[in-house]
């Protein structure tokens, strides 16, 4: 995250190495390949054009810059000690025959030679003057990211198929890599790795999220969770939504739940998150027809909700197994629950094509059931037992353990009148 976040400066730097003022109209990149991008950095605030109204998008930029941009984006808060840049003005001009000590880029690029991600030509020379190439650039960028491809031929092959794997490149973005790396083709590689940081921000953070999660379909019977202090997913239905103070003390969304054999109470939205509005089998009341939600908390907050269509990838399992003949509220009937735990749902002749009869195995050792009842034209919930599960009860099944056998641990069974 840290490098993504770092070539993201580099290429801010590098499309500001000239000078440019902001609210110019930029007439010279209208229909061009470098449109889009150049809009989406001119929109961010992040550059402009020159005083004429232009951006020049064929503008090139030395070696010796490029050189000095990425080390300095790529070091320990952007700076390199005195000390140590004379150490890689030694080493650069041992490297190269056109590089001095004195030189006043030497020192950035012996530190791009140490990292890795700069060489020289054939000939013994660094080319400090040279205009960087399309093929140059993309791989600076790639090689300080991290994100070298496979070897293979020519030399630059890998570092474009990563740069175009990994979104920093778009189609049209040059057509001569060996051609010289104008602003246009800066500005798309910006956006690109702009797109990078974001996804990159995004998985450390889901990452930081996940850890110490946990999956608990079946909290232990012997008491109620500890939610204050519950990180990980919990699979239950919804008695109800409301609000109630969370643990920071804001007024949030609430849902008063039934999870595993052995909890109900309520759990407090995460401030922000709209469960109801999140969910549409909240908001249209689907949750008291036999709706099993999966519940992501943090600290005892909800910060996310699914049902089994959503095919949410924080839910490692979540199939709903109903089967057959299925009535307006999902259930299907059952026409016989065999020793084995088999259950036989009646089929739906009327379907394309006609379903003679739908098989589901019940699990051993994780089941819980539910019986959604009435009373006073009120619906609501409540712990059931695997003998509800029997001949002709309306039924919906769900799997929600990640153990690689289809059976329902989770059954809802239809009691109301």
């Amino acid at each position: 995250m840290k490098k993504v976040c770092s070539i993201v400066l580099v290429f801010l730097l590098l499309l500001g190495c000239q000078s440019i003022v902001f609210g110019a109209e930029l007439t010279d990149v209208k229909g061009t390949v470098y449109e889009e991008a150049v809009d989406a950095l001119v929109s961010a605030g992040v550059v402009d054009g020159y005083p004429d109204g232009t951006f020049r998008p064929e503008a090139p930029v030395s070696r010796e810059e490029a050189a000095k941009l990425v080390a300095l984006a790529t070091a320990e808060g952007n700076r390199i000690p005195a000390a140590a840049l004379a150490e890689y003005a030694k080493a650069a001009a041992a490297a190269f025959s056109d590089v001095a000590e004195s030189d006043w880029a030497a020192g950035y690029i012996g530190a791009g030679l140490s990292a890795g991600w700069l060489n020289g030509y054939p000939d013994g020379s660094f080319g400090r003057a040279r205009e960087v190439s399309c093929h140059e650039a993309i791989k600076m960028a790639v090689a300080a990211l991290g994100l070298e491809g496979k070897e293979g031929t020519p030399w630059y092959q890998p570092y474009v198929d990563a740069a175009e794997a990994n979104g920093l490149l778009w189609d049209g973005a040059y057509t001569d890599g060996d051609a010289p790396a104008g602003r246009g083709l800066v500005a798309k590689v910006c956006v690109g790795a702009i797109a990078a940081a974001e996804a990159a921000a995004a998985a450390e953070n889901e990452g930081e999220q996940n850890e110490g999660e946990t999956d608990q379909t079946e909290p232990a019977q012997s008491g109620a969770l500890d939610l204050a202090n519950y990180n990980g997913r919990l699979f239950g239905v919804v008695q109800s939504v409301s609000s109630m103070q969370n643990f920071d003390g804001d007024t949030v969304p609430s849902l008063s739940i039934l999870v595993g054999r052995a909890y109900k109470g309520d759990l407090a939205a995460k401030k922000g998150y709209d469960a109801a509005t999140s969910i549409g089998a909240l908001s249209a009341n689907d949750y008291l027809k036999g709706q099993v939600f999966a519940f992501r908390v943090t600290k005892g907050m909800v910060r996310e909700m699914a049902v089994s269509a959503d095919n949410a990838a924080w839910v490692k399992q979540f199939d709903e197994l109903t089967c057959g003949k299925v009535n307006a509220d999902g259930f299907a009937r059952i026409d016989e629950v065999n020793d084995d735990g088999l259950i036989t749902l009646l089929g739906d002749p009327n379907a394309a094509p006609a379903i003679d009869k739908g098989y589901v195995a019940l699990s051993d050792e994780t089941l819980v059931v539910y019986l959604l009842k009435e009373k006073d034209d009120e619906a609501y919930y409540e712990l059931g037992k695997a003998s509800d599960v029997k001949d002709l009860a309306y039924v919906r099944l769900y799997d929600v353990t990640d153990d690689k056998d289809e059976s329902a641990n989770i059954v809802i069974v239809d009691k109301r009148d």
